[in-house]
């Protein structure tokens, strides 16, 4: 069980995390500004959601099942770069916006 001066740390820390605009505010920003509002709403639910993941995981231990199965992190690892290559080679195969084309 936490003690109430660390879990109050950790709240402060929190708070400061969600109140200070950082790259998911500008990216929602950025978003609701050349698409619009719905388009901002529905990233800023997909920021949460992958947030909401990320908790739910490390509360149930998968960082510690990680360390202990190199295999099962090397796994995750080579999963995320191919990822990472999938979307960057469908951003080098789009076909540029025509002129006059609102963005």
């Amino acid at each position: 069980m936490l003690s109430l001066s660390v879990l109050s740390l950790y709240l402060a820390a929190l708070v400061a995390v969600y109140v200070l605009p950082g790259p998911d505010m500008a990216l929602v920003m950025a978003t609701s500004a050349s698409r619009g509002v719905g388009a901002g709403l529905l990233t800023a639910l997909g920021i949460a959601a992958s947030r909401f993941l990320h908790v739910m995981m490390s509360g149930l231990g998968l960082a510690a099942l990680m360390a202990t199965h190199p295999l099962l992190f090397d796994a995750v690892r080579w999963i995320g770069a191919a990822y990472l290559l999938w979307l960057a080679w469908k951003v080098v195969r789009a076909q540029p916006a025509p002129e006059g084309a609102p963005r």
